[in-house]
């Protein structure tokens, strides 16, 4: 932009060129080429509001406004006198829906030129120019913005993964892997002293055996896509909860006022967010209480997971709490909605909503 300013200054012949942008308030210099270097600090803190006469005449012209003597109007004679100017012209900048970007002016400092209707063409003509490379540079920026945005997004989701796979192997270690150990004992001790295996031993056994084989079947059983193929929201959370309630001697329900189900890339995501809150409660809560609700409201689905467990302080929590984090980013992926409610003593509410359509990655 300054390359422009440059170039046009020296394509009209003129001292200075410059681009304001409308920074929310009034106009600022924002780009300029100068001749004059004392004058840049004074320059520099120009503002013109959106009521200035001057700035009034060149919104409303839809073209470019000269002016080739600045003492014939009070503002404009106070702008000249601050930046030495003795005529100028001043072409519009808009955005695409018609409303304030800025403006391209290029000025004269001493009575050696003016402003013709070639000149005013030439700095509308830039003035597009510029117009293009400014909301250019803002789109590039959004996008830019986005992509970081996504990139932490999909850093948390990875790092959460990551968690899950711990904590996957911590249920298998903890439980299945224990038991298959044990069983794998006794039996090379059976083989080890070659006594025979009495009958209430081989009992033993089996049951051992099948309270393995359900141990893995529940972990198991949680991840996609088992999970939910073929089920309804409802009946898939029923399961997992019912599950959790096993080995934690939780006393739970569900109610499903769902009269639409999500669609299916949805209801995996509040699946995930549900089993995610069912997670967090055995792990934090200390709760003996979970109950689950879902319902159709708004267009969408909503999922609310509560326990009356010890409940904790959400503004406190730690950024390393990658659950919470989840929870929120999936549902915002999904174009919806996430809220926790809690307060230490008083128990957790975890509440998700999705939109019942897909959105479009078009």
């Amino acid at each position: 932009m300054g390359l422009l300013c440059e170039e046009t200054t020296s394509l009209l012949g003129c001292d200075r060129t410059t681009i304001f942008l409308w920074c929310g308030e009034s106009y600022r210099p924002i780009f300029r080429r100068t001749n004059l270097p004392d004058m840049a600090q004074p320059f520099a803190s120009v503002r013109l509001p959106a009521d200035a006469p001057l700035i009034v005449e060149m919104e409303a012209s839809g073209g470019f406004v000269a002016i080739n003597n600045t003492g014939v109007d009070a503002e404009v004679r106070r702008l000249a006198e601050l930046a030495r100017i003795n005529s100028m012209v001043l072409a519009p900048m808009v955005r695409s829906d018609g409303s304030r970007l800025g403006f391209l002016s290029a000025e004269f400092s001493e009575p050696m030129g003016d402003f013709d209707d070639h000149r005013g063409e030439i700095a509308v003509g830039v003035a597009r120019l510029a117009q293009t490379a400014v909301l250019t540079d803002e789109d590039l920026r959004r996008r830019r913005q986005a992509d970081l945005g996504q990139a932490v997004i999909l850093a948390r989701l990875v790092d959460a993964e990551d968690g899950e796979r711990r904590r996957l192997a911590r249920e298998l270690h903890d439980d299945p892997i224990q038991r298959l150990f044990a069983l794998r004992i006794r039996l090379e001790t059976a083989e080890a002293t070659q006594k025979p295996i009495q009958l209430q031993d081989i009992k033993r056994l089996i049951a051992e055996t099948l309270a393995t084989t359900d141990s893995l079947r529940s972990i198991l059983t949680d991840l996609h896509p088992t999970a939910i193929d073929g089920k309804t929201l409802g009946t898939a959370l029923n399961h997992a909860l019912a599950r959790r309630a096993e080995s934690s001697g939780w006393s739970v329900s569900v109610v499903d006022d769902n009269t639409t189900q999500p669609p299916a890339a949805n209801l995996t995501v509040l699946f995930r967010i549900a089993l995610q809150a069912i997670q967090n409660a055995a792990i934090h809560a200390s709760a003996s209480t979970v109950a689950i609700h879902l319902r159709t409201v708004d267009g969408g689905s909503e999922v609310r997971v509560s326990d009356n467990g010890c409940g904790f302080d959400p503004s406190g929590v730690n950024n390393d709490r990658f659950g919470l984090t989840t929870m929120s980013e999936r549902a915002s992926s999904a174009g919806g909605s996430f809220r926790i409610k809690s307060s230490p003593g008083e128990g957790t509410e975890v509440t998700a909503w999705l939109p019942n359509s897909e959105l479009s990655t078009s």
